[in-house]
């Protein structure tokens, strides 16, 4: 199977679903995982800092963007 991009949005459990799901991002080795980071995260037991040093961990690229424009910045 040929796994082109993955997109996330679980108001705050996007961290939990990543490293629930490592096994098959490893496998499947999308291109791109998109995912929107939500207020809830800290609620949660998450941040967006944390989230993002996961993804950079399995060996992505951490790139920001925000609804006024990109921010072009990693964490």
């Amino acid at each position: 199977m040929i796994l082109g991009a993955v997109k996330i949005n679980a108001e705050g459990f996007e961290e939990y679903i990543i490293k629930g799901g490592l096994n098959f991002i490893k496998r499947l080795a999308p291109k791109v995982i998109q995912i929107e980071c939500s207020k809830r995260m800290k609620e949660l037991g998450s941040t967006s800092q944390s989230l993002f040093k996961t993804i950079q961990e399995i060996g992505y690229d951490v790139h920001r963007y925000s609804f006024a424009g990109p921010l072009l910045t990693k964490p």
